[in-house]
């Protein structure tokens, strides 16, 4: 079963690939609030867990560092150089 976890992991991040690049090239298209608060909405659920193995938690662990990291790239805009 952690094998299956894996491989959706896997598969949504070559899904979520093109925003993070997109992010990183042209943060101004994106806005960051979107990705704030998934970022907090995946934390919150973390405090909800009560029984902390891969299969519950693994998905709210991945999807709040891509929220907080989406976030960190449009905000302050660091992939963009002047």
């Amino acid at each position: 079963m952690r094998n299956l976890y894996l491989w959706l992991l896997f598969l949504f991040s070559l899904v979520i690939l093109h925003t993070i690049v997109k992010s990183y090239k042209v943060p101004e298209t994106e806005n960051y609030q979107v990705y704030l608060f998934n970022g907090l909405g995946a934390v919150i659920t973390l405090f909800t867990i009560k029984q902390w193995d891969f299969a519950h938690s693994g998905f709210p662990i991945y999807v709040s560092l891509l929220g907080f990291t989406l976030f960190l790239l449009i905000k302050f805009k660091l992939g963009k150089r002047s």
